[in-house]
């Protein structure tokens, strides 16, 4: 055995000793809590609870417990800070330096006693759980041996990884407080920088959509994001991970290296990092600060670029305090000057569009697939994948778009609607745009697109659905809850489709909303194809303007049930929306038929300000109760007193 490895050997025994209350508390707190949990569940026999054992196991073994998460987020952190704490106290840092001992030694040391102290609880944990599986078939049925194998290299890797982020943050700080916080920073850096980054530029530049929803593409890399293991999860991606925690490590040597004794106790350990500390700091309090500013501000620009100012001053000067140790720091104006400087470029340069982001458009060779669509649409299918499109969809899509750049207004001007433009591109790529338009752009050259028949077959999936696949049509009312129609008749399926074909292809509108392939607020009911799995084919909307689909709904008796009758309410109540909250019941059946006429007439409508609100209660109790916002011209004129 070398010197090395019986020093190292020294070390850890030592740290074993000094520190095994660490592993003895994480032990304490994952055994008393999920396999306890197990022993727990033993003792009952409903379907409810059989249910809920499997959905435990499962999260357990693909660690979607809430508990494992933050043991994998947390534990590392804590274990670490405890272990290394004596690099942030310059009287420990110099006696332990004294001893016989290199650096290598001690951070091979100390690292191993770090890692130790989180995973001997984790594997424990599962071995304890595995060994517990015979309790319930539940368990039996869900935690497999090879799943555990699996569960606890996993695990393993990603307490290395975490470990070995914490320990090579140590290093760049030289207090305890700064070494926690800076190892967060590490573990939310990449996405947070992600979201404030293309945050702000959907602020700054106009026809810029930001979505908060990750793409798989970028969510794949951030080790925060792939915790869990539901899913598919490639080898390859753990190996990454184990690379990327043995880098870290080796880092943590080479600062190790050239790190002074004196480092500890200043908030950054390098002098010549001081520089990209405060500039990085006062430019992410600038992302920050700007869209706060603007939030609070109910969307005022004006109070964007305040943020901005704000925030980067505060930011930077923040920094320059914690590194001098002290609030005399106006000497230091020239280095906030040049900062100053080049944020002020970069912003201009984004908010007049010196980039070309705005009038940005793909190639046509790039488009995977597209949607365009409005704020209804975009927000209900945003994560759906865009459908294929061939080259003469392409190119009136590009025509368009063309067109809508050129036409766009700002976000503020009255009159106005918001076309999405999002195209998937190739190699995962993506683009959103957004277009502010005028009525009379959307209801011209917009319509004239919609209406395209190329481009109505594909925002209207019926119009291509193989009939013979569809074993059946499920009906539901947008006004009635509760209340669905199975259709499994051919023939009945083949007429409603036909007439759903010939209403969608006869359509003839002056309005583009018309056109739209999902206006839900006239809906009086949705039609969702299912084939013989039962999977969803598609789920559409059925609007008033469909004239032959409600006439073949009344021929087959189907129709009374998807809108309101008189029969079958019991009562309205009629409130206003005002801080008065005064209501009252309407029982006269001339005042609750014209209301339910009103209401058949319009379909469903999207919630919005108005001066009153219905609430309609059904005699069948298994019907929720319907709330109707109306205006007080829309009521009947004897309601209107």
């Amino acid at each position: 055995m070398t010197d090395r490895i019986k020093r190292i050997r020294a070390i850890v025994l030592n740290g074993c000793k000094q520190y095994k209350w660490i592993c003895i508390s994480w032990a304490f707190v994952l055994l008393s809590i999920l396999p306890t949990r197990m022993l727990m569940f033993r003792s009952h026999n409903s379907i409810q609870i059989s249910e809920l054992m499997v959905r435990y196991a499962k999260n357990f073994q693909s660690f979607d417990h809430p508990l494992l998460i933050i043991y994998l987020l947390v534990a590392p952190v804590v274990s670490v800070l405890i272990i290394f704490s004596h690099l942030h106290q310059k009287n420990r840092v110099d006696l332990v330096h004294q001893l016989p001992l290199t650096r290598m030694d001690l951070l091979i040391g100390r690292g191993l006693i770090a890692f130790c102290s989180v995973w001997v609880p984790l594997m424990l944990t599962g071995i304890v759980v595995y060994a517990l599986r015979g309790l319930r078939p539940e368990f039996q049925s869900v935690l497999e041996w090879k799943y555990l194998l699996q569960w606890m290299i996993h695990g393993s890797i990603f307490l290395l990884l975490h470990t070995s982020i914490t320990i090579f943050m140590g290093f760049l700080t030289g207090m305890i407080a700064t070494h926690g916080l800076f190892t967060i920073i590490a573990y939310l850096f990449p996405l947070g920088m992600y979201f404030l980054i293309l945050g702000n530029m959907s602020l700054l530049i106009q026809t810029y959509e930001f979505s908060l929803d990750l793409s798989n593409q970028f969510s794949w890399w951030l080790p925060i994001m792939r915790i869990s293991l539901e899913g598919p999860f490639p080898f390859i991606q753990d190996l990454i991970y184990l690379v990327a925690g043995l880098l870290f490590f080796f880092g943590s040597y080479l600062l190790y290296r050239i790190r002074h004794l004196e480092a500890a106790g200043n908030v950054i350990a390098f002098t010549k990092l001081n520089r990209l500390f405060k500039y990085g700091m006062g430019f992410s309090f600038l992302l920050i600060a700007g869209p706060f500013f603007y939030a609070l501000s109910n969307g005022i620009s004006f109070w964007l670029y305040i943020g901005y100012a704000l925030g980067g001053l505060f930011g930077f000067f923040l920094a320059e305090v914690l590194i001098q140790k002290s609030f005399h720091i106006m000497s230091h104006w020239k280095g906030f000057l040049v900062f100053a400087s080049i944020t002020i470029l970069l912003i201009g340069c984004m908010h007049m569009d010196l980039f070309g982001i705005q009038n940005w458009q793909p190639k046509a060779d790039s488009i995977q697939g597209f949607t365009v669509s409005g704020t209804d649409w975009y927000y209900h299918h945003k994560d759906e994948e865009p459908k294929p499109i061939n080259q003469s969809l392409k190119d009136k899509t590009l025509a368009l778009q063309a067109e809508m750049i050129l036409a766009t207004l700002p976000e503020e001007t009255p009159g106005t609607e918001t076309v999405y433009c999002f195209y998937q591109l190739e190699h995962g790529g993506e683009s959103r745009r957004r277009y502010t338009l005028d009525k009379n752009f959307l209801n011209t050259t917009y319509l004239a697109y919609l209406a395209d028949p190329e481009v109505k077959k594909l925002n209207f999936p019926i119009l291509s659905t193989e009939i013979s696949n569809v074993e059946s049509v499920t009906l539901s009312s947008s006004l009635v809850s509760g209340r669905e129609i199975n259709i499994s008749d051919k023939n009945e399926i083949e007429l409603l489709t036909s007439a759903l074909r010939t209403d969608i292809n006869g359509l003839n509108s002056e309005s583009y909303a018309d056109y739209q392939p999902d206006r839900r607020y006239n809906a009086f009911a949705f039609a969702k194809l299912l084939d013989q799995d039962g999977q969803t084919i598609l789920n559409m909307p059925l609007r008033k303007e469909y004239a032959r689909t409600i006439d073949q709904l009344a021929i087959t008796e189907r129709l009374e049930r998807l809108i309101l009758t008189p029969t079958a309410v019991e009562s309205i109540r009629l409130s206003t929306t005002d801080d008065s909250n005064a209501s009252k019941t309407i029982n006269d059946p001339r005042d609750i038929e014209a209301l339910i006429a009103f209401i058949n007439e319009n379909g469903d409508r999207p919630w919005e300000e108005t001066d009153y609100e219905l609430t309609i209660y059904f005699k069948d109790r298994e019907i929720y109760d319907l709330y109707y916002p109306i205006n007080t011209d829309e009521l009947p004129v004897t309601l209107q007193k």
